[in-house]
């Protein structure tokens, strides 16, 4: 995988996006999709649909989003356990199945009208194992010995409920102190 991040969207837009991501997150996709609105003569930031992935996250911002504020969508890549890709004469759709652990149902969400190249590149990003670990109900960037995220207090390890011990999710016991 290349070091180079892909970005095909206006720095401008990117600016008035800056509030979508937490601190620290890094951009890795920033593509346009989804179909032009061309009913006015000059393109502007509202006429699209665009599409982003950073370290933790893929985000769908639906062009209404720059005159509202309302409608984005952000989902955790931990929580993404499939991606397909479909290519059309004049484009691709990426379509990404998202899950969280334990819970149904499952959400897809397409992108659509990307550039094949483009889309093979996010399709490829989103099948590597994402390697920062974030709480699954917060989304804050976590360190691998939490137990619990000390941001929401979400519980991110199995733990003994009587010696507080971790435990492995397959253990029907405590082996520490058979609770």
């Amino acid at each position: 995988m290349a070091d180079e991040p892909l970005i095909k969207v206006k720095p401008h837009a990117l600016k008035r996006m800056a509030p979508l991501f937490a601190p620290g997150e890094t951009l890795l996709v920033a593509l346009p999709c989804g179909r032009m609105d061309l009913d006015s003569k000059t393109l502007r930031d509202a006429d699209r649909d665009y599409f982003l992935v950073t370290d933790r996250r893929v985000l769908s911002v639906p062009g209404a989003w720059f005159r509202t504020g309302k409608g984005a969508l952000g989902f955790l890549r931990a929580m993404i356990f499939d991606a397909d890709l479909t290519v059309h004469v004049l484009g691709a759709t990426l379509t990404v199945h998202v899950q969280a652990r334990g819970q149904a149902p499952e959400r897809s969400v397409a992108f659509t009208n990307l550039k094949k190249p483009d889309a093979e590149y996010a399709l490829k990003l989103l099948r590597e194992p994402c390697t920062v670990r974030v709480c699954k109900a917060c989304g804050k960037p976590l360190r691998d010995d939490f137990a619990m995220c000390p941001f929401c207090q979400a519980s991110l390890k199995r733990v003994c409920g009587n010696c507080g011990r971790p435990m492995q999710d397959a253990w029907v016991s405590c082996p520490y102190c058979g609770a």
